[in-house]
């Protein structure tokens, strides 16, 4: 199964006729809006077993979304969903939103959160009235807004950088998440375990919300200081705070890159890099060619780094 998705637990009025009657047999595809993969998913299992079908499915859900809801109608004109292998890529016009899968199984998730998330990086992308082309800094600020890329790295991922860690780290920084004592892991893999667990739920609960929930929600949190409040350094902040310093760098860690080079070639790319002049040229008259480009160009390029970015 590609996702695990659990029941909507969000609002879902409908007209009294499309609502199936109260202790009578019926069939499901007679009342297919009532029965919403979102609220019903174990009824359509064949849309969550593989991410073509759900892609598939989570376009054309989010098409139609657009067209009769009244407060996501006028945010966008055409959708496109694509999955690159570890996160869910979601295009809305020419915005490219990195969404971990994690993110639609959430009882939380709503199709509404995906037109707002688009709707503020918008915003921010065409601070400038009447601009043609988007600045690099107004680019870089939508993509700060935009859940970190640590929060789709694979669980693998994750527990490896979690198992290089000393088993009273790992104790110390999930003790004050029990609200019991005898419920605290008694042994390292235990912890990780239970570390895991929280962090998925956590980085769920938080990924759904609305921009303005999300700071209602984390106004308490701290960011170190002279650091913007953006969306990446709350969340990196909030785990902190929750884990400590280092089981929050273990779980922001990227995954490893594994390549065998020998030192011959690397000296011979270092020595073609160094040749290269663009590598000279000051960060000011780099920004000034960037913002030569147009906005689609910028967020093309955006969405093809990497997620450890």
């Amino acid at each position: 199964m590609f996702l695990i998705k659990q029941p909507s637990v969000k609002s879902h009025v409908l007209n009294y006729e499309l609502c199936p009657p109260l202790d009578l047999m019926h069939d499901l595809d007679s009342y297919s809006a009532y029965y919403d993969p979102l609220y019903y998913p174990h009824y359509h299992p064949e849309i969550f077993s593989t991410p073509e079908n759900f892609c598939a499915w989570l376009q054309a859900s989010l098409s139609f979304h657009g067209d009769v809801c009244g407060s996501c109608r006028p945010l966008y004109k055409s959708t496109a969903v694509i999955y690159d292998g570890s996160a869910l890529c979601v295009h809305v016009d020419d915005t490219s939103m990195m969404l971990a899968c994690s993110h639609f199984e959430s009882p939380l998730y709503s199709h509404c959160s995906v037109f707002h998330r688009h709707a503020s990086f918008h915003i921010a992308a065409t601070s400038s009235p009447g601009a043609h082309h988007v600045s690099a800094a107004s680019c870089m600020a939508a993509h700060v807004d935009d859940d970190p890329g640590w929060f789709t790295y694979p669980d693998d991922c994750v527990r490896s950088h979690l198992l290089a860690l000393s088993a009273p780290i790992l104790s110390s920084a999930m003790r004050p998440l029990c609200q019991r004592r005898s419920l605290v892991p008694c042994n390292k893999n235990n912890c990780i375990d239970f570390i895991m667990r929280h962090f998925s739920a956590h980085k769920t609960q938080l990924s759904v919300l609305m921009p303005d929930d999300f700071l209602d929600h984390l106004t308490s949190t701290v960011v170190p200081f002279g650091c913007p409040r953006t969306r990446v350094s709350i969340l990196a902040a909030k785990f902190q705070n929750l884990y400590s310093e280092q089981v929050a760098s273990a779980l922001r860690a990227p995954p490893d890159v594994v390549g065998v080079y020998d030192v011959p070639t690397v000296l011979s790319a270092a020595s073609v890099s160094i040749s290269m002049p663009w590598l000279t040229v000051s960060l000011d008259d780099l920004t000034r060619r960037l913002e030569k480009l147009s906005r689609a160009e910028i967020q093309l390029c955006l969405h093809r780094l990497p997620s450890t970015f």
